[in-house]
Parts: structure tokens; sequence; C-alpha cells
């Protein structure tokens, strides 16, 4: 079953066919994100359940992801803020960083 459209944001999933309740959800399960898929929808038993149990509260965390600094930023600026704080590093040059450990911890 797909839902949504695999040209935006889907999510295409199924549950096994030989299931046998009171069981564990099991199935396959793929993301689509504008033409390009996370997952592999040919893999049988990959644990939907697992999968629900990360993404069924995800938008109660979504304050908890996103920083204000983020704001106005174009994908392109923030992978490059993120790689920054993250990795020290902008493309394959190194970027000076006089942040103390605490703070690159909590970056």
């Amino acid at each position: 079953m797909l839902f949504g459209t695999k040209e935006t944001f889907a999510i295409e999933a199924m549950s096994e066919p030989d299931l046998n309740p009171p069981s564990a959800v099991w199935g396959r399960m793929q993301i689509w994100c504008k033409g390009i898929f996370i997952g592999d929808f040919s893999d049988p038993y990959c644990s939907l359940y697992a999968s629900y149990l990360n993404f069924k509260d995800l938008d109660k965390k979504f304050s908890q992801l996103w920083k204000i600094e983020f704001a106005g930023l174009s994908d392109v600026e923030l992978l490059k803020l993120l790689d920054h704080l993250l990795y020290g590093y902008h493309n394959d040059v190194e970027i000076k960083d006089n942040r103390s450990v605490e703070e690159c911890q909590r970056d």
C-alpha cells in the first residue's frame, strides 16, 4: 500500500501475508522523498513494528529536533552549518573551531 506520492513524500508498506494473530506487525516498508527511496521493499520481515515505535511520537519530538538558528536558512546553508558544527569541515577544508568540548558535544 502506498500512502502519498513518490514524487513528493510517501510511505510504502505491507504486512507479511503469512502472519497469524496475535503476532507483532512484521512487514516491509520503504520511505520516498522526491523520488528517492529509503529502505528495501523487497526485504521481507523488516519489522514495521520497530519503525512504528520510532515514528509514532515524531510529531512530539519536532520541537526538540529543530533549532531556531536554522530558521531562514536554505537547504545548502543548513547543510554547510551542520557540516561545520558536526564535522568541522566545509567540503574538504577544515574550519577553525574555538568551541569547548562541551559546546561540541551539545552541537
